[in-house]
């Protein structure tokens, strides 16, 4: 069986569970937290990170495009933005049972998306110096952390990938990668040890994500 997850983003009041709810087959993992809960949902979420067949939908607001990317990056998940217009949107939340809440979350939805500007490609001009690999967050310090991290999985005698949950052991072919990843500009950050080829494969994915835009815009007014 193959694996699919979908994320489904987008403001408060735009359908998405309702979007899912006409698409999810029986079998389909379906985490929407306004059902389950915050404790229930980021449970949900490691479970879809590491899985490796059947189809998950996952249900967030996730407002700007680098925390869709994120998210996607991190479930291994196509993203579904449901974007019906603003006006649609309002009018939406004046109808729900707490209309102001409603509304001001939908603006504050808004006004993130709008705020959030990922950074654009940048390329080196001819003459400009390669950065070094301190200034790429790979330096002295990380190189010794990254040491330090081995020899704890070597007392250990194994530990647990982050992207597959599998066993991680001394002599594997391992990364000491950074969280959130680095192309996300400063920011805090953790660094940990991961199956290489997990850590490659997430980063591919995200530089296709990134490089294409393959987001799916929904603009219907019936979701």
């Amino acid at each position: 069986m193959a694996r699919v997850v979908y994320l489904v983003a987008g403001p408060p009041c735009a359908g998405k569970s309702t979007y899912v709810r006409h698409r999810a087959r029986p079998g389909d993992l379906v985490l929407d937290q306004d059902v389950i809960g915050a404790r229930a949902m980021a449970a949900g979420m490691r479970r879809v990170a590491a899985m490796t067949d059947g189809t998950a939908w996952v249900i967030r607001c996730a407002p700007g495009p680098t925390r869709r990317a994120e998210l996607a990056a991190e479930l291994g998940a196509e993203v579904v933005l449901l974007r019906p217009d603003d006006a649609t949107l309002i009018a939406r939340a004046a109808a729900r049972p707490h209309p102001r809440r409603a509304i001001q979350a939908v603006r504050d939805w808004i006004r993130r998306e709008a705020e959030d500007k990922p950074p654009g490609r940048q390329t080196r001009g001819r003459g400009t110096p390669r950065p070094t690999t301190t200034q790429r967050g790979y330096g002295w310090e990380h190189q010794q952390a990254r040491a330090a991290a081995l020899r704890e999985l070597a007392r250990a005698g194994q530990g647990l990938c982050p992207f597959c949950s599998l066993p991680m052991t001394p002599g594997m072919p391992l990364d000491y990668d950074h969280y959130p990843p680095l192309v996300y500009g400063p920011g805090p950050r953790v660094r940990r040890l991961s199956h290489r080829s997990c850590n490659r494969r997430a980063g591919q994915r995200l530089a296709m994500q990134r490089r294409q835009q393959s987001t799916i815009v929904v603009n219907s007014r019936r979701w």
